[in-house]
């Protein structure tokens, strides 16, 4: 970066500083709210995921982990990297020192890569599955399935670490109001190569791998409602709520990242304070989202929760998971593979 963009920047930082501590009292109000909502929101929603694949057998399939997976990165973003936002947003600044910083910036690149990763992972089962049906019985074991869940962690966790050696900086944004790595500040080749492995391939194997089980989906479609076949019906539902997952994390993640790019490659340009904050709040929202699809969309889940939570379904009580189970067990539902 020349001393002119530098300067530049600098100066644009400083605006926004200023704009931060300067607000209105209700805005801050308002401001630390929403990150409060979002983040309690994320922590109980992914908590209760893991709750009911721990109590409900039906629920504990090997390619579930995958789920699993997704939910301990949301607890992990929400509850360790997502609380100084929320002080950030009541103080108007960062308190907190460099080594937070770092770590929140580490956290925040490395979990939305997993999470993304982790699509990527479900994407790939599901076409084996769908498709291959004889080659997923043959690859797909809880082994493999660990060791490739393991992998994508190790992966992500990489980037920071890859920005730590090649000395990116992180620094407080008081637009996002939150720790990023300073992407001005590593070479373009790092960049590109991050934007290549950890967004575009696995958005890549996401629709390859989508678009060939709708397209067999699609071929097999007259074949399943002759047959009457409950699993081929369950299976098409299954592919509609990963994809809504997907479709979800994408449209909560791109103001985000669009806004990240093109600062990376134009430090000159700037936006309002409030579109920053919006993109930040798009990013917290989008760890907050799944559970609500699960339980919208998927039967075994949404009797799960209210097991949990013991709400009356239609009428009647649900008293012990040995009730559930049993309900369970006479529907035959199946749940996400």
């Amino acid at each position: 970066m020349s001393a002119n963009e530098s300067g530049n920047e600098q100066l644009r930082l400083e605006k926004l500083t200023l704009e931060l501590l300067n607000r209105e009292a209700s805005l801050v109000v308002i401001e630390t709210l929403i990150c409060v909502v979002i983040t309690g929101a994320s922590v109980v929603g992914n908590v209760l995921v893991m709750v009911a694949l721990y109590r409900n057998a039906r629920l504990r399939r090997p390619s579930n982990l995958y789920i699993g997976s997704l939910a301990v990165s949301d607890i992990i973003l929400s509850s360790v990297a997502m609380p100084f936002t929320c002080i950030s947003a009541i103080t108007g600044r960062w308190i907190f020192g460099e080594a937070i910083c770092w770590l929140q910036a580490s956290l925040a690149t490395m979990l939305g890569t997993t999470s993304l990763a982790t699509m990527a992972l479900i994407a790939a089962n599901r076409l084996l599955k769908v498709v291959y049906p004889n080659t997923h019985r043959r690859l797909i074991s809880v082994k493999t399935i660990l060791f490739s869940i393991v992998v994508a962690w190790c992966f992500t966790g990489a980037i920071p670490l890859s920005f730590y050696i090649t000395g990116v900086r992180n620094v407080f944004h008081p637009g996002h109001v939150v720790c990023l790595f300073d992407f001005s500040s590593a070479s373009y080749a790092l960049i590109v190569s991050i934007a290549v492995f950890d967004a575009f391939m696995p958005y890549q194997v996401i629709f390859i791998c989508y678009f060939k089980v709708w397209r067999f989906v699609r071929s097999h479609r007259f074949q399943m409602i002759t047959s009457h076949d409950h699993v081929n019906v369950e299976e098409v539902k299954l592919n509609r709520l990963l994809a809504v997952i997907v479709i979800s994390f994408t449209v909560c993640f791109t103001p985000f990242l669009v806004i990240i790019l093109i600062e990376s490659f134009r430090q000159q340009f700037s936006l309002p304070r409030q579109v920053y904050f919006f993109s930040t709040v798009m990013v917290g929202t989008a760890s907050c989202v799944n559970p609500v699809i699960y339980g919208v969309l998927n039967r075994d889940f949404r009797r799960e929760f209210r097991l949990i939570f013991r709400i009356r379904g239609r009428g009647t009580r649900i008293g012990t998971i040995e009730q559930a189970n049993a309900w369970q067990a006479e529907r035959g539902t199946v749940s996400i593979p």
